[in-house]
């Protein structure tokens, strides 16, 4: 007879103490195959011991009559395969022990070397009996079924009416899985009514246990056994159900995807799967549910000091880190949470070895688990941080192994779409090396060098950290060639969250891991003949458009004034080459373009590939182009509509060459009026009105004109446009005005303190404050402007102003204070309560250096008495009483 395997656990809350019913266990490995090694683990994940004598497993499910529910009529008989048994009176489980329950006691001792705790069959004099639930309740091949099954492991104290599940595990066709979804039954209480079970999830809608994750319905090898990789339940319905704890148990994902029951490997019965020592899953494990909407996806263990080891990914130097060292690592075992992120802080640092690990390396690492980015609820990356102070060198356990393969997934196994990813979902893949098929690339040249793909799931976004990328991709203005949109792909790379765009994004390690399907033309090389077009000219618009496998059957131009009506322009082809002419227009008006372009079979594409979130555009200036014409722009995509393009503006410098090693302009007090010129050259000062010439780029998200051809200076000490004054969510990272002022001199007032190390552990001398808008970052980029690379700055300290260049960089808006005057603290004062008793105080000065961490009170009295000194801050808050 065929079966389906489920194990519950069922209990009765009557006669247990209120401490113990709220106790839960865990059926955390099993074996079907080989037939003489059969057993049943269970595990107790709480603090305490739990007494056993009411706890069931039974496999006692045949099309899906939910018979082992039964056992509360009395009488109750197995069928031949399957089993009901009791934990003999008196047993306990011990907190984080593990019990093993055989079919055969001496098949057990045969197959594992050892004795199992309990034994059904009562077949070895040496291991100890289950009880039989009733006189014909173990079949005499009971055993479980390798393709099809269920296990329940319950409580029943043998006086209500329901039982309560504790674990709930199935497999294979689900004939024998479990539904209960209001069945009434009347039990050996005194009274004759009956009682009625909550829903349980639907069978169709229950996962099965399949931790091979392939197409069979065994739940595992043969010679191998199912495992849960951590001692948990993730992805479970926690009220409402029918288990001893409230839970829903047969709710939990169960499917290799699920991430729990994803280990299929050599049994350990009596033992934890992936072994006592500490691994990745245990850093990087958060549960869904705590995850939730809020992104709190940090690992339970960040700020600890742990030593952890896998299997190196890359080379140290195939990720752009700075002046850093990092890399992906991975459990050779490979599945969910396996991944975790490297790094070395200070690659100057000499005597970690991390420079010398290669991918395929085997290597065990001590450091500290962090998290990047660190806002509350921004999606973050784990990381651990090497030791260096002292330097704790990585250990070498073995070379050259094969990196454990990719895992396949889709992108609505991330909850990836519209640009966004669900945390619950990404964060078990976070590190991990993984493949997307048969995706259709839908934008590419996207902010950030990014390109997104999709398919009927959702999409993902691919992003450009390894180097062999971004060395292309990054000359090319933030295209990767080869791909319009429309173009269908397989990639293959790391994932990870806490990027710059907010998201969870997938890193190929070069353009060999992006597979070709089919593609459409190509559109490269878009160019405008001149950046600065007036009202007598037209422009020139020209591209390089290709179709790799048949031919381009024509392109357009299509353009609008103002907002106004699309208009299109044919564009001319000689060879590979195409362009066209927008007329002239009048000056000041703005005009978008974007060309599309379409093959002999009638696959087509456009640049850019989402015109929704961007289109080319240019101002028409016939007295020259303005800052506000580099920096200017109505999309969410926030690119120079002049990006890659040479240009001449003029402004006033707002920095000095004491503050920085290159400077911002300014050319009014309007937004969109200011720009980083990216100069290292020119003799520029404070004060300068100076016209740049050089080409305008995006870097780490901010507009700067960079390769200066010239910088004249056309007058000194000229006045310096006053800084504007905003609140600080006005500034602030995602606030829909931030970018507009993006370069210009500002300034907000009134502040606290409310983050002091914004990085965390990492700690770049960034720290946040807030106006009680919303928190912006203070960063420290200026020669004399140290930030908080200390303890400067406490959470809680006030200070008048802040005052600084707005800037944008690691996909974060700050303030640049140019040097230490631009942040004024609020002055600090004595109170005298009692003025007849003080001869006299004073509150020594900090004068020059207003960012003393510690100042003197000085006092007299007339005579000895007991004297308290209360300190507030600038919000008449106590801070402390001396």
């Amino acid at each position: 007879m065929k079966k389906l395997l489920a194990l519950l656990v069922v209990a009765f809350v009557t006669g247990m103490s209120p401490a113990l019913a709220q106790n839960h266990l865990l059926i955390s490995e099993f074996v079907v195959t080989p037939t003489p090694g059969e057993f049943v683990e269970i595990y107790n994940p709480t603090a305490s011991a739990i007494d056993l004598s009411n706890y069931y497993l039974s496999d006692e499910v045949f099309n899906n009559n939910n018979n082992y529910i039964n056992v509360v009529k009395g009488g109750f008989t197995a069928f031949s395969s399957d089993f009901m048994v009791k934990f003999p009176n008196g047993t306990s489980i011990g907190p984080k022990q593990f019990l093993t329950i055989a079919f055969s006691g001496a098949g057990f001792n045969t197959t594992y070397g050892k004795p199992a705790n309990f034994e059904i069959r009562n077949d070895d004099a040496n291991t100890p009996d289950m009880d039989r639930a009733s006189a014909s309740s173990v079949g005499v091949n009971a055993g479980l079924s390798d393709d099809g099954e269920v296990l329940m492991l319950f409580y029943w104290d043998g006086q209500n009416d329901l039982v309560q599940d504790v674990d709930y595990v199935v497999w294979g066709d689900k004939a024998e899985a479990v539904d209960k979804t209001g069945v009434s039954i009347d039990g050996p209480d005194a009274d004759a009514n009956t009682s009625t079970y909550f829903a349980d999830t639907p069978v169709a809608n229950q996962l099965v246990v399949n931790t091979e994750n392939d197409a069979d319905a065994n739940p595992h090898d043969a010679g191998n056994s199912a495992q849960r990789k951590l001692e948990v339940e993730d992805l479970e319905t926690w009220t409402g159900g029918n288990g001893i704890t409230g839970h829903n148990e047969t709710s939990e994902n169960l499917s290799w995807m699920g991430g729990i029951w994803s280990l299929n490997a050599a049994a350990t019965p009596g033992g934890r799967g992936l072994g006592d020592s500490l691994n990745i899953a245990d850093i990087q494990f958060v549960r869904a549910d705590a995850i939730g909407a809020s992104n709190a996806d940090n690992s339970p263990m960040v700020g600890d000091t742990v030593t952890i080891s896998g299997i190196f990914m890359q080379g140290p130097r195939d990720i752009f880190l700075a002046q850093r060292w990092g890399g992906f690592l991975q459990d050779e075992r490979g599945g969910p949470w396996s991944g975790f992120f490297i790094i070395q802080n200070d690659s100057g640092v000499s005597g970690t070895l991390l420079s010398a690990a290669q991918a395929g390396d085997k290597i065990k690492v001590t450091g500290v688990v962090s998290e990047f980015p660190t806002g509350l609820t921004q999606q973050s990356i784990t990381q651990f941080t090497l030791l260096t102070n002292p330097v704790t060198p990585i250990e070498f356990l073995d070379f050259g192994l094969p990196l454990p393969a990719p895992i396949v997934l889709k992108p609505g196994d991330l909850g990836a779409t519209a640009g966004t990813t669900n945390s619950a979902l990404s964060e078990r893949w976070e590190s991990t090396l993984v493949r997307f098929e048969n995706l259709t690339v839908t934008a590419n040249g996207l902010p950030g060098n990014l390109m997104t793909a999709s398919d009927e799931t959702g999409s993902i976004t691919l992003d450009d950290y390894f180097n062999a990328i971004f060395n292309i991709v990054n000359p090319n203005g933030g295209v990767w060639p080869g791909f319009p949109a429309g173009t269908r792909i397989n990639v293959t790379g790391f994932i990870r969250g806490g990027t710059s765009q907010g998201t969870t994004t997938i890193n190929p390690r070069s353009l060999a891991d992006i597979e070709v399907a089919s593609a459409p033309p190509e559109i490269t090389n878009l160019q405008r003949a001149s950046s600065a077009v007036n009202s007598a000219s037209a422009a020139v618009i020209s591209a390089t458009i290709i179709d790799a496998q048949t031919a381009v059957a024509g392109a357009e131009i299509q353009y609008r004034v103002e907002g106004g009506p699309i208009r299109i322009v044919p564009m001319d082809v000689n060879g590979n080459q195409f362009s066209g002419s927008i007329p002239p227009q009048a000056n000041g008006a703005r005009v978008e373009y974007f060309l599309t372009a379409r093959d002999t079979e009638g696959f087509g594409t456009t640049s850019p590939s989402d015109t929704s979130a961007y289109k080319y555009f240019y101002i028409v200036r016939d007295a020259g182009l303005t800052i506000y014409d580099l920096q200017y722009t109505p999309y969410r995509d926030t690119r120079s509509p002049y990006s890659g393009m040479k240009v001449t503006v003029t402004g006033i410098v707002t920095t000095d060459s004491t503050d920085f090693s290159f400077y911002w302009i300014q050319d009014g007090t309007d937004p969109w009026s200011g720009i980083q010129v990216f100069d290292q050259s020119n003799r520029i000062a404070l004060g300068d009105r100076v016209t740049v010439t050089g080409t305008v780029t995006e870097f780490r998200d901010a507009t700067e004109i960079t390769t200066i051809e010239s910088a004249v200076v056309l007058s000194s000490n000229n006045p310096i446009p006053p800084p504007i004054e905003l609140t600080t969510g006005q500034l602030a990272t995602g606030a829909p005005t931030s970018e507009r002022y993006e370069g210009m001199l500002v300034r907000v007032k009134n502040v606290v303190v409310t983050e002091p190390f914004a990085d965390g552990a990492s700690n770049f001398g960034e720290f946040s404050v807030s106006d009680g808008s919303g928190s912006v970052r203070i960063d420290d980029e200026s020669f004399p402007f140290r930030g908080n690379l200390d303890s400067t700055f406490a959470r809680g300290d006030s200070l008048i102003s802040i005052t600084g260049i707005h800037h944008e960089s690691f996909a974060n808006k700050k303030i640049e204070p140019r040097n230490n005057a631009d942040v004024v603290r609020k002055p600090t004062a004595v109170r005298d309560n009692n003025p007849q008793a003080v001869l006299t105080f004073e509150l020594a000065p900090n004068y020059p250096n207003p960012f003393n961490p510690e100042t003197t009170i000085r006092y007299q009295v007339a005579r000895g008495v007991k004297v308290n000194l209360t300190i507030y801050n600038v919000l008449g808050q106590k801070v402390r009483t001396l």
